[in-house]
């Protein structure tokens, strides 16, 4: 099994809806949520069939690889299809480059029961891509 698959695997046991799609992304600056956030924050738009205000202030765990970030839910995506995320500029730049435009990720929420809620907690069911790149994941997480 390779690494990718085994953290979807435990990924997919801790929480109720796991996504794969597409990540795209933008600057940030007004949103559907009633944040301002800015061009460096750590932000998420979902599509706009799956946004609820609701759902504005979540955090999701992204991940591409042995890449990942963790996001707050700011804004929804009108062009976003069922399953992707369109991520800030900066939470963008972690898992890949600006120039790609467009990604495959994996992503899931972190306050889904039970879904892990700290990096301490993503460390232990995932030790990659979470354990092994720190410094891809923010700290005041």
């Amino acid at each position: 099994m390779t690494l990718g698959a085994a953290v979807m695997s435990a990924a997919m046991t801790l929480t109720s809806a796991v996504y794969e799609g597409d990540a795209t992304w933008y600057v940030p600056g007004g949103s559907a949520c009633g944040i301002t956030s800015e061009p460096t924050d750590l932000v998420a738009a979902i599509p706009a069939p799956m946004f609820a205000r609701h759902h504005c202030g979540k955090q999701a765990a992204v991940w591409r690889g042995d890449r990942s970030v963790i996001v707050t839910v700011t804004d929804r995506c009108a062009g976003c299809r069922h399953g992707s995320i369109d991520l800030s500029r900066e939470a963008f730049a972690r898992l890949g480059l600006l120039g790609e435009g467009r990604i495959k990720v994996t992503w899931f929420y972190l306050d889904e029961s039970p879904a892990p809620r700290s990096t301490d907690e993503l460390t232990s069911f995932a030790p990659a891509p979470f354990g092994t790149a720190p410094s891809r994941v923010p700290a005041s997480v």
